[in-house]
C-alpha cells in the first residue's frame, strides 16, 4: 500500500512546516507527482494561495480495499501551535486502526543536517541509534537529500506519548514531533510516525524528485563527543587528527568520528577517563607544586598541566614561562631529575605549540583507550 501525502506553504509561511493544508492519499497503486496533486487540488475544492507544492511517497506492507484520503486544514493560533480541523476524509475506522498499529511498531527518527541543532548531526546520529538499539530488534538507517532516515522495529507495540518521548531522546526532527502531536489530538494517530521514501518538490512548473538511499549500518559515520574543557585551549584554532580508525576534532570539545562499530560508548568513557587522568590531574599539579615550592602558580587557571606518564607539559601565560624554565634551563631539569620525566613548558600564546600540546594529549589518550 502507498501512502502519498500532498502538502502546500503559503507565501506568508516562515517554516517548511508550516503548511495550511495536507492531503493523505492511502492507495494500492502508486499515484504520480501530478495525479495526487491534482486530485487533491479538486478534494480542496479551489483553495487559493498554494504557491509551494509537495508530494511525498511512503509504501507500507499492507493492503487496502479500496482507495481513500483525507485532507487537513492547520490554522495558526496566537499562541505559535496550530488547530486541526478535517476538510474531507473517506478513511473508514479499520483502515486507520490497521494502518496505526503499523505506526506505532517502529521507532523512526529523522535528522537533517541542514537544521540549527545543539549538536551536530553525527552526534545526534549516534544517539538516535543508541535509543533504536535499546528499544528495537531491527534498525535501518537510510541517507536522504539532507540528513538521515531511521527506522527501527520495535520489540513491542508502543503507545504514542512512550514513542514520542523515544524519539525526542533519539534527537528527532522537533516540527515533525510537533505536526504528529496535533495528528495524534485530533485522533489522527494513523498519520503520525512515518517517514518518506521518496520526496517531490514542485517548481518553475515541474516536479524534481529526491529518494532515500540505504546504507549498511556499519559502514555510516558517526560522532561522539569524549571530553569538554569548558573553554577554548586552543584559542580559536581547531585540531583534526586521525589515530587508526578514529577521526578526532578538538576545539573546546573532543569529539571522535567513525564507525558504530569502533566509535562506541565504551571507547567514548575510555578516552574520557584517560584525557581526565592526564590533563590538570590533582596528583600531577601537587607533585609540580611540590617540585617547584610554588603551590600558588599552579593552583591558578591559566597554568595547565598535562602529564603523559613520560612526559609533563606545562602550558602558562608567557610572563611565568622564564621563572618556570629557570635561568640556562636550572628549574626545568630538577624538575625532571625529582619526578623522573621530561618537563616541556610551552607559551600559552604560541599557538603552534599549543596545538601540538593539545594533539599529543588526545593522540595518546584515543590510543591507550583504542588499544587497552
Amino acid at each position: 500500500m502507498w501512502h502519498i501525502m500532498v502538502w502546500f506553504t503559503g507565501r506568508t509561511s516562515k517554516s517548511y512546516y508550516d503548511y495550511p493544508y495536507a492531503v493523505h492519499f492511502f492507495t494500492n497503486r502508486k499515484l504520480s507527482c501530478e495525479t495526487a496533486l491534482r486530485r487533491s487540488i479538486e478534494i480542496l475544492g479551489g483553495v487559493k494561495d498554494l504557491t509551494s507544492r509537495f508530494v511525498g511517497y511512503e509504501e507500507l506492507p499492507l493492503h487496502i480495499p479500496q482507495e481513500s484520503c483525507i485532507a487537513i486544514e492547520f490554522r495558526p493560533t496566537n499562541f505559535g501551535s496550530y488547530n486541526l480541523s478535517v476538510v474531507a476524509n473517506t478513511v473508514d475506522s479499520n483502515t486507520a486502526e490497521e494502518i496505526a498499529k503499523y505506526r506505532l511498531s517502529y521507532l523512526t527518527v529523522d535528522i537533517d543536517e541542514y537544521k540549527p541543532r545543539i549538536f551536530s548531526a553525527l552526534e545526534d546520529l549516534a544517539t538516535a541509534l543508541d535509543v533504536a538499539s535499546e528499544s528495537s530488534v531491527e534498525i535501518r538507517i537510510y541517507r536522504t537529500r539532507g540528513g538521515y532516515h531511521i527506522r527501527a522495529r520495535l520489540r513491542n507495540l508502543l503507545e504514542f506519548e512512550k514513542l514520542v518521548g523515544l524519539r525526542e531522546k533519539a534527537w528527532d526532527d522537533a516540527d515533525r514531533v510537533r505536526i504528529d502531536r496535533l495528528y495524534h489530538e485530533g485522533g489522527l494517530t494513523f498519520l503520525t510516525n512515518f517517514l518518506f521514501s521518496e520526496k517531490c518538490v514542485f517548481s518553475a512548473g515541474k516536479f524534481t524528485c529526491f529518494e532515500e538511499r540505504e546504507v549498511p549500518l556499519e559502514s555510516v559515520t558517526i560522532a561522539r563527543e569524549a571530553y569538554n574543557f569548558g573553554f577554548d585551549p586552543l584559542y580559536g584554532r581547531s585540531l583534526r587528527l586521525s589515530v587508526d580508525q578514529v577521526e578526532v576534532a578538538v576545539n573546546y570539545r573532543v569529539v571522535l568520528h567513525g564507525r558504530p562499530g569502533v566509535v562506541t560508548r565504551e571507547l567514548v568513557s575510555k578516552v574520557r577517563k584517560e584525557i581526565e587522568r592526564m590533563y590538570n590531574n590533582e596528583e600531577a599539579v601537587a607533585a609540580l607544586s611540590k617540585v617547584y615550592g610554588d603551590a600558588r602558580t599552579f593552583a591558578l587557571r591559566s597554568v595547565r598541566v598535562i602529564d603523559l606518564g613520560y612526559l609533563v607539559y606545562i602550558v602558562a601565560p608567557k610572563e611565568l614561562v622564564s621563572p618556570l624554565i629557570g635561568r640556562g634551563g636550572a628549574r626545568v631539569r630538577n624538575a625532571e631529575r625529582m619526578l623522573g620525566k621530561r618537563v616541556v613548558v610551552v607559551d600559552r600564546d604560541n599557538g603552534k605549540d599549543v596545538a601540538e600540546v593539545y594533539a599529543d594529549l588526545v593522540r595518546t589518550a584515543v590510543r591507550r583507550a583504542l588499544y587497552m
